[in-house]
């Protein structure tokens, strides 16, 4: 997700205030259930996060 996170900050410009939702699937081989993932954020937000490592 963190790798997701960052290339949708560095790819695409948008304006701050744009809603950002990331959503990953991890389809499991060895247990009955997958793995989700989401977030949902600011763009402004994700570049904060991507400036401060």
């Amino acid at each position: 997700m963190r790798t997701m996170v960052k290339n949708v900050g560095k790819k695409f410009s948008r304006p701050d205030d744009a809603v950002i939702t990331i959503k990953q699937i991890n389809e499991e081989s060895i247990h009955r259930h997958n793995a989700f993932a989401e977030r949902v954020a600011l763009m402004g937000e994700l570049r904060s996060e991507i400036a401060r490592g």
